[in-house]
C-alpha cells in the first residue's frame, strides 16, 4: 500500500477543492508570453549594443543612454506590433466565426430542402 505524502496533490485535486484556483492552461499561456517578451527584451538590448558599438566616440554614460533609449524604442515597436497582431487576430476570428455560421446555416437549409424534395418525390411516386 503506497500513500502519498500529505503535501502532494494533483492539479485535479487542487482545482476540485479550490474552484477559484487559476486555470493551469491560462497560467502556461501567461508564462509563455512572459518568456517570449523576455527574449524580445534581450534581443532589443543586443541590437542596441550593436548599434552603440558603431558609435565608438560615445562616452560610457552616453553609450549606456543610447543603449537604453534604443532598446526602449525597439520594445515599443514590438509592443505596438503585438497589439496590432492581437487586434487583427480578434477581427479575423470574428470574421471566420461569422462565415462558419453562415455556411452552417446554408448547409442546414440545403439538407432540409433535400429532405423535403425526397419526401415529396416519395409521396408522388408511392401515392397516399
Amino acid at each position: 500500500m503506497s500513500e502519498r505524502p500529505h503535501n502532494r496533490f494533483s492539479a485535479a485535486e487542487v482545482t476540485a477543492h479550490h474552484p477559484e484556483a487559476p486555470d493551469p492552461e491560462q497560467g502556461l499561456r501567461h508564462l509563455e508570453g512572459f518568456l517570449v517578451w523576455q527574449a524580445e527584451a534581450k534581443q532589443a538590448r543586443s541590437a542596441a549594443q550593436c548599434f552603440a558599438d558603431r558609435l565608438p566616440w560615445l562616452t560610457t554614460v552616453e553609450r549606456d543612454e543610447v543603449i537604453r533609449v534604443y532598446a526602449a524604442d525597439h520594445l515599443e515597436v514590438s509592443r505596438a506590433t503585438v497589439c496590432r497582431l492581437a487586434e487583427r487576430s480578434k477581427v479575423m476570428r470574428q470574421e471566420y466565426t461569422d462565415r462558419y455560421s453562415a455556411l452552417r446555416a446554408r448547409l442546414f437549409g440545403c439538407c432540409l430542402a433535400a429532405v423535403a424534395v425526397a419526401v415529396l418525390i416519395q409521396e408522388l411516386l408511392l401515392g397516399p
